[in-house]
């Protein structure tokens, strides 16, 4: 799941506490929540075999595989 953060939702002083509270709450989670950026996931992606990423361009819908 991404997390998008906006200054318009984020950058008011008052919002910032509930957004420490999250990712403190997220991170006390670490070892079973995998922290990661967009180009780390895509590499973890690529080397998965065809057909397990869904939407997999190398999988034709229906085809026996």
């Amino acid at each position: 799941m991404g997390i998008a953060l906006h200054p318009d939702s984020v950058g008011r002083p008052h919002d910032l506490c509930h957004l420490r509270t999250a990712l403190a709450n997220s991170t006390a989670w670490r070892e079973h929540i995998w922290f990661t950026t967009a180009g780390t996931l895509h590499d973890a992606a690529r080397v998965l075999p065809a057909g397990v990423v869904s939407g997999d361009p190398h999988v034709i819908p229906g085809a026996d595989t």
